[in-house]
C-alpha cells in the first residue's frame, strides 16, 4: 500500500525535521548559557512538541478532527504515562519538587480548562487563540522563573555578550541553517502526514482518531523517548523531566490551539471524558512521585499500566461506534 509508504516517509521526516530544529536551538541556547532545565522546559520542549503542532494544524485545517485530537490528547498520554513511566522505573529518581510540581498543576489546570472549553462538543478559533495565548504565556513565565535569581543588569550585558559571539562563530550559520532546514523538513512531513493517514483510516475503514492516537501520537513522541533514554544513560534526568513535562502542557495550548485555528474543531464527548480522566489520574501519580513516598519503581510500572489500558479502552470504544 503506497500510502503507508508515504505515512512511514511522512513520520521519518517530522520526527528528523523536529531533531535537526531541536538540535540547532539547543545548540543555541547552550551558547547563549541558558540553564539546562530552562532549555528541557521551553526549548527541546518545543522542537519536540512542534510535531504535534504542525500535525494539528494541517488536520484542523483540512477539518479532520480527529487526527487532531488523536494526536493532541494521545501524545501527553504517551509521554506522561509510557514515557514517564519508563523514566521513573529504570532512572529510579524522583523529580525536583520546584519545576515539576509547578508544570503539573498546571498541567491539571489545562485539562479542567479543556473540559470545560470541549464539553459543549467543539472549540472554536477563539478558542484556539486562547490555547496560544496560553502557550506563550507558560514559556514566558518558566524563563522568568528560571531567570529570577539572576542580577537583571549582568544578565543582559553577558546575554549581549554571548549574542555577538555567536554570530561571529561559523557554527552559529551552521546552527541557522540546520533550523531553516529542519522547519522545511518537518512542515512538509506533517503534511503528507496527514494526508497519508486520512486515505489509510478510509482504506481500512478505521476512524482517523485511532490512527492518530496510536501511530501519530506514538510517532511524534519518538522524541521525547529518546531524550528520555539518552538521560538516563547519561545521567541527565532533569533534561529528561523538564522536556516530558513541559512538552505535555504545550501539547493542551500550542498543539490544541493550532488544531482549531483555522475551522471549528468536533470533539466527541466521550473521547473528551476518557482522555482527560486517565491524564488527571496520571498526573496524580506523576505527582506522587514528589509528594508521596510511594517508589517511583511503582509509580512508573502504574503509568505504564495505565498507557496501556487507555490505549486498548480507546481503540475497542472507537472500533465497536
Amino acid at each position: 500500500m503506497p500510502e503507508v509508504i508515504i505515512f512511514l516517509i511522512s513520520i521519518t521526516a517530522v520526527i528528523k525535521g523536529a531533531d535537526w530544529l531541536g538540535e540547532a536551538s539547543v545548540d543555541v541556547a547552550k551558547r547563549l548559557g541558558i540553564p539546562q532545565l530552562l532549555i528541557g522546559a521551553t526549548l527541546v520542549s518545543v522542537a519536540t512538541t512542534l510535531p504535534e503542532t504542525l500535525i494539528a494544524f494541517f488536520a484542523g485545517a483540512s477539518s479532520n478532527s480527529g487526527i487532531v485530537l488523536g494526536t493532541v490528547l494521545g501524545s501527553p498520554i504517551a509521554n506522561l504515562g509510557l514515557i514517564l513511566g519508563i523514566v521513573f522505573f529504570f532512572g529510579h529518581v524522583r523529580p525536583e519538587k520546584g519545576y515539576f510540581t509547578r508544570t503539573m498543576n498546571i498541567f491539571i489546570f489545562l485539562l479542567a480548562l479543556v473540559l470545560v472549553m470541549g464539553v459543549g462538543g467543539a472549540i472554536n478559533p477563539f478558542g484556539g487563540w486562547v490555547l496560544l495565548s496560553l502557550a506563550v504565556i507558560y514559556l514566558v513565565l518558566e524563563f522568568v522563573i528560571s531567570k529570577s535569581e539572576e542580577n537583571i543588569v549582568s544578565q543582559i550585558e553577558s546575554r549581549f555578550e554571548r549574542v555577538s559571539s555567536f554570530f561571529n562563530h561559523s557554527d552559529g550559520y551552521k546552527d541557522i541553517l540546520l533550523f531553516l532546514l529542519g522547519a522545511v523538513v518537518l512542515g512538509f512531513g506533517a503534511r503528507f502526514l496527514v494526508d497519508s493517514a486520512t486515505v489509510i483510516a478510509q482504506t481500512i475503514n478505521i476512524p482517523t482518531i485511532i490512527i492518530a492516537v496510536t501511530a501519530i501520537a506514538f510517532g511524534t513522541s519518538l522524541p521525547e523517548l529518546a531524550t528520555a533514554i539518552h538521560s538516563i544513560i547519561k545521567g541527565r534526568l532533569s533534561l529528561s523531566l523538564g522536556n516530558l513535562a513541559g512538552a505535555s502542557v504545550l501539547d493542551f495550548t500550542m498543539a490544541l490551539g493550532a488544531g482549531a485555528l483555522v475551522n471549528t474543531l468536533i470533539i466527541p464527548r466521550g473521547v473528551l471524558i476518557l482522555s482527560i480522566g486517565v491524564l488527571f489520574i496520571i498526573s496524580i501519580l506523576s505527582l506522587a512521585s514528589v509528594l508521596t513516598k510511594i517508589s517511583v519503581e511503582k509509580i512508573g510500572i502504574a503509568l505504564i499500566f495505565l498507557f496501556f489500558v487507555f490505549i486498548l479502552t480507546f481503540v475497542s470504544i472507537e472500533l465497536s461506534i
